[in-house]
């Protein structure tokens, strides 16, 4: 109480404490409302799990499963159908702003597509990694000193490749044929 009967008398001290006061307690509370916040989201979660368990249906995961492309296809054509219900709502004009956006943006990643593909196929024999990148990534590969072991690494790492791995490989000359 005297410490602060005394800082009350200085306009300066009592200032600046007031400031350092404010700044200290403004860390506090935020520090505070960041556990509360954290603490109280695991129990809504918590309880809303329970809930679930007690109706008897199965709590969610957070995992994402994979479409097959049919699925993918199908979900497609479903986000393409509700585009048309909204477009039809709009105005003719906004229309055909959104279509020439959408036809701009098509033309553009096709442009990027077949330039990448152009530089791509052309054997130059430039790669796409750096000279830092190819040796740290070579490094990396412990692959077998013996002839034998190393021709059964190579033809299984050739065997299980992905296509456009195969493709890459076969325009190295590495393997003669994408399919093998």
């Amino acid at each position: 109480m005297r410490f602060r009967n005394n800082l009350k008398e200085n306009p300066e001290l009592w200032d600046k404490y007031k400031k350092l006061e404010k700044k200290r307690k403004g860390i506090e509370r935020r520090n505070r409302a960041n556990a509360e916040r954290h603490r109280k989201g695991k129990e809504s979660q918590r309880r809303y799990k329970m809930r679930l368990k007690e109706k008897g249906t199965q709590v969610k995961n957070n995992v994402k499963t994979v479409l097959t492309r049919s699925e993918r296809g199908k979900k497609r054509n479903y986000w393409r159908e509700k585009q048309a219900k909204c477009r039809a709502g709009k105005s003719a004009q906004k229309k055909g702003r959104i279509k020439e956006h959408d036809r701009n943006y098509r033309i553009a990643t096709e442009t990027n597509k077949k330039k990448n593909l152009s530089s791509g196929s052309t054997n130059t024999g430039h790669s796409s990694m750096s000279k830092s990148a190819l040796k740290k990534a070579s490094s990396r590969i412990k692959l077998p000193k013996h002839p034998k072991k190393f021709g059964e690494c190579f033809n299984y790492i050739v065997q299980w490749a992905t296509p456009p791995k195969r493709a890459a490989l076969s325009n190295k000359e590495i393997i003669c044929s994408p399919a093998t």
